[in-house]
């Protein structure tokens, strides 16, 4: 606003006439007071914004130390310094995936060689690609680049192929490489064709079949006791059926493919609503024309052919059973929406995570650095799912390899479905199973979310799931060490919280959900955890006959009693491959006080076993024989003269007492023990294979044979093989799904007189606080922070801008993501 000058008014009135110079005067004073009140609104207006201004930069000064606030690390703010993961390398390190382009070149080699078909009109008569992983390199090979400069191992692909056009027809494995550059694609191994694992195409064209089948057989049946049918048309009241694979030793012939199907209402999610109908089915042979059914469970009896139930159901012999088909009020129970009462009543968000500096850890394709402490390469096997390699702390590899390599499930029950229930998940390609992680609800929304590509099944373009991995840091809330002196001239405090880097994959196989992670904390210890969720297999509830192997969970309906297992291959290289495992026995001993009157005292003592061959090495958990494991160089020492050490310890082992070779036991000897200790070789990359679903011989990677040979296990390159398991007794918290506390199994690999102290003492994390003058406490605290507390140290001074995480957005955005809305990625 233009200013007034009042002297210049003045001026011009001074040559009127008295009262017309009154006149002005009291026109002027009239002008005066309005252009007073007008500038002091005008001031006190400017005086409110400059007070703002300074507020808002006094604010910054505290908080970022910029006018502009940097946004936390949350999911899409990455920060390019840590993290390169978008793009597939070029050319890929030995521990990666295959790559997009390196399984597009091996099926275009193949399809020349083989003449192969488009894989989505294969029948099971024509060859088919079933999957393809990276066929991990010889170890010596590895270890000579990545310790001694030599040249990166040649990349090789596993393919697993059907060869239903051979006569007799078998499974392929072949080895193709090296990539990219394609020289061959030579036979490794042959299987019989009954071991395959289900293909997608195959099993749909049979399911088809087998649901038209028994509609037109028991439609009638079906409809009369469940109210449903199976028809091709049908849009309400329809079925479905849950697939229990039998192993060959159960038919009584050799190699010959059976498989049992339960009938449940096809509703979300379908194990929860099962019916007392299954059918026995001869799938063997490449015809799929002559699959047939061959025997019929219903109503608590096992009928040897249709016909026997077709006649018994007609003549009233047979037990007739009357359910309903379950209302919408009914089925409320199985599905993820919430009910009850809201709690809490008054909605607050939960705690999130944030990064105030950014991340603390890199991600270089797939290699991880954390804390300039640990380093690793991260994969996921296709088979089996996630693994870590070249395991280093502070720059020294404490393992070559920690991988997860089978899942298994025993199932128990009255019906012979359940009594034959067991599943070798690597059938199921368990590792295929990551598929999509959510942030807020798998991960923290501060996680990195890497992705995953796989040879699909029944199309020729690979599978490509951008979120199947997650890494992120976390602070567990609890201290990793700590200590309060409170009183006297020696006090003092001193404390570090446990913040470790998590890598996570969720694998679904079906029904069941298996949280795998990976923890590194900054003591130097790693940790390996299986969170189990998921829904549960059940069987119609059955008085009189469910007693021993689970209780009533709904109106019809209990769950059985089961065992999941877990094995992991844990690599240990403890300064070199010449490593030794001895286990540190723990013993009572009873002595006498050296004083009058001599009493006796009981107390503990240790001594050292060395393990000296791989039967010797076998571990099975006794309460009455405690014992620490322990993985060192018998050359390595440390400052005190002590051996260099990492010790083992499970926390989370279930005993499998079924008896060894009787029903689907032999199918998976890994589980028989929670340690086995054998020497490393190439060709034991992993403790089963997806066969030994449908045939358990000694050919599909029988874990058996590795201890067996009973070879020497002193000064060799050494493998530790962990089983964690779960008895799940289920009951009726168990619906909807499982959950995971109480359901975790971990194992640890700590330091044992590696470190002259624990290696924390390293970290800027630790707080530390005592007395500034120990003779006189009065004078007050001196305080520590390391630099991680004091904000005016830090670059951002501590403080970033939280920008809430709009989950429902950002998959609205990419649905096929996470439900394949749009399209099937063919697995």
């Amino acid at each position: 606003m233009a200013g007034i000058s009042t002297s210049a008014l003045f001026l011009q009135t001074s040559a009127h006439s008295p009262d017309e110079i009154l006149k002005e005067n009291q026109k002027l004073q009239k002008k005066i007071k309005r252009t007073c009140l007008l500038l002091s609104v005008i001031s006190f207006v400017a005086l409110a914004l400059l007070g703002a201004v300074i507020g808002i930069l006094v604010y910054d000064s505290h908080t970022v130390g910029t006018p502009a606030l940097k946004e936390c690390g949350i999911l899409g703010a990455l920060d390019k310094d840590n993290v390169d993961y978008l793009d597939e390398p070029v050319e890929p390190g030995p521990f990666h995936d295959l790559t997009s382009n390196e399984i597009r070149d091996v099926r275009r080699f193949l399809k020349q060689m083989l003449n192969l078909g488009k894989p989505e009109a294969a029948k099971l008569s024509d060859p088919l690609i079933y999957m393809m992983d990276l066929a991990a390199p010889n170890k010596s090979d590895a270890l000579a680049y990545l310790d001694f400069g030599a040249a990166p191992p040649p990349r090789y692909a596993t393919v697993t192929i059907f060869r239903g056009d051979m006569t007799p027809p078998v499974v392929e494995e072949r080895l193709c490489g090296p990539l990219p550059n394609i020289s061959s694609c030579r036979v490794v191994a042959t299987m019989p064709f009954a071991s395959r694992p289900f293909g997608y195409g195959e099993f749909y064209r049979f399911y088809a079949t087998v649901i038209q089948e028994a509609q037109r057989l028991f439609g009638n049946i079906l409809q009369e006791s469940y109210g449903l049918n199976m028809s091709d048309a049908c849009k309400s009241h329809c079925g479905s059926f849950a697939v229990f694979p039998i192993a060959s030793n159960m038919n009584g012939i050799s190699d010959r493919r059976k498989v049992w199907l339960m009938l449940t209402y096809d509703i979300a999610f379908y194990t929860l609503y099962p019916v007392d109908f299954g059918l026995l089915c001869d799938v063997d042979g490449v015809n799929e024309n002559l699959f047939s059914i061959e025997s019929i469970w219903y109503s608590g009896i096992m009928y040897s052919k249709p016909n026997d139930l077709l006649e018994a159901y007609s003549n009233g012999s047979a037990n007739k059973t009357r359910i309903p088909y379950p209302s919408e009020k009914q089925t409320k129970f199985s599905d993820f929406k919430r009910r009850g009462p809201p709690k809490p009543a008054k909605r607050r968000r939960p705690p999130q995570l944030f990064e105030p500096d950014g991340k603390r850890f890199t991600v270089r394709h797939r290699k991880v650095e954390y804390l300039d402490m640990w380093s690793f390469y991260y994969r996921m096997s296709t088979i089996r799912g996630p693994a870590v390699y070249d395991i280093r702390f502070l720059g020294e590899r404490i393992a070559y390899e920690i991988s997860l390599s089978e899942l298994g499930v025993f199932y128990s029950g009255y019906s012979p479905m359940l009594r034959e229930a067991f599943y070798v998940d690597t059938a199921f390609l368990s590792g295929s199973g990551s598929r999509a992680l959510v942030p807020g609800a798998d991960c923290p929304t501060t996680a990195i979310l890497l992705p995953f590509v796989v040879s699909a099944i029944d199309k020729e373009e690979s599978a490509v799931f951008p979120r199947s991995i997650c890494i992120f840091e976390q602070s567990f809330g609890t201290p990793l060490r700590r200590h309060l002196t409170p009183k006297g001239s020696g006090s003092f405090y001193g404390g570090l919280m446990d913040s470790a880097l998590i890598v996570r994959s969720i694998n679904t196989v079906d029904n069941y959900d298996y949280v795998v992670d990976f923890i590194f904390h900054q003591n130097g210890v790693l940790g390996v955890s299986m969170g189990l969720t998921g829904y549960m297999v059940t069987n119609l509830y059955a008085p009189g006959h469910d007693a021993p192997y689970g209780v009533k969970i709904q109106d019809f309906i209990s769950a059985p009693i089961h065992l999941h297992a877990a094995h992991f291959k844990v690599d240990v290289d403890i300064n070199g491959t010449s490593n030794r495992y001895e286990t540190l026995d723990i013993e009572e001993e009873t002595v006498f006080i050296d004083r009058p009157p001599n009493p006796e005292y009981s107390q503990t003592k240790y001594a050292y076993n060395l393990k000296s061959s791989e039967k010797n090495a076998t571990y099975e958990y006794n309460f009455d024989k405690p014992m620490y494991h322990i993985f060192h160089n018998n050359n390595a020492r440390n400052t005190f003269g002590e051996k260099k050490s990492f010790r083992l310890k499970a926390e989370g082992i279930a005993k499998q007492l079924m008896r060894r070779n009787v029903g689907y036991e032999k199918a998976a000897p890994w589980a028989r023990h929670q340690l086995a200790v054998t020497r490393y070789k190439d060709q034991e990359y992993a403790s089963s294979s997806f066969y030994r679903q449908w045939i358990p011989s000694k050919k599909n990677m029988d874990f058996q044979s590795f201890i067996d040979d009973d070879e020497s296990i002193v000064d060799e390159d050494l493998v530790a093989w962990v089983t964690l398991g779960i008895h799940h007794i289920p009951h009726t918290e168990d619906l909807p799904v499982t959950t995971t506390p109480g359901k975790h199994a971990t194992f640890h690999l700590l330091p044992y007189n590696y470190f002259s102290e624990c290696p924390s003492m390293m970290s800027r994390d630790a707080v530390f606080m005592s007395h500034s003058a120990p003779e006189d406490p009065a004078k007050g605290l001196s305080f520590a922070d390391y630099g991680s507390n004091d904000v005016s140290k830090l670059e951002q001074a501590g403080v970033c801008q939280y920008k809430p995480y709009d989950m429902v957005s950002y998959w609205l955005k990419q649905p096929d993501a996470l439900l394949e809305t749009t399209y099937s990625k063919g697995l």
